[in-house]
Formats: structure tokens, C-alpha cells, sequence
């Protein structure tokens, strides 16, 4: 009997996109590290990580909202969210 491939979580989804999105190693990314403090990242990357999200998942999460999310974590209920209200 041949088993269907269980489909990747929405987490492990986000945590290869940001890997490969910000250059770090799948292992030393925790989903609670900050956008700024852990990873770097000023304005202007965080742009353009948002617009790489839009593009691979066709998500689009709100400028002001954006503005607001520090972490992977906060994305990924985003994602949650907008997956139950869909």
C-alpha cells in the first residue's frame, strides 16, 4: 500500500519560506524571533519580504497590519486566520 505524501504544515510552509527569503538555515529559525532584533531587517526588507509573500502564497496582508507583526508567529495566525474565514 502506497501512501499519500502528508501535506507540509502551514508552519513548516513559513518557516522554509522565511529560511530561504532571509538566507538562514531552516534550523536557527524559531517562529518567535523578531523581524528587527533577530533577523536584522529594517523597513525596507520587511517590504520586501511581505511582497514576496504576496507573491508565493497570494496572500496580502494589510500595510497597517504589516507595520504591526514582529514575528514569524504573527504572520502564521494571520494565515490562520484568513484560512478560517475563507
Amino acid at each position: 500500500m502506497i501512501m499519500a505524501k502528508k501535506p507540509k504544515s502551514m508552519k513548516n510552509v513559513l518557516h522554509s519560506f522565511f529560511s530561504e527569503a532571509l538566507g538562514i538555515p531552516r534550523g536557527l529559525i524559531e517562529m518567535d524571533h523578531t523581524f528587527d532584533v533577530d533577523f536584522g531587517m529594517d523597513g525596507r526588507e520587511k517590504t520586501s519580504i511581505r511582497s514576496k509573500m504576496i507573491d508565493k502564497f497570494g496572500v496580502t496582508i494589510p500595510p497597517a497590519l504589516w507595520k504591526e507583526y514582529n514575528t514569524i508567529q504573527d504572520v502564521l495566525d494571520y494565515f490562520r486566520q484568513v484560512g478560517k474565514s475563507s
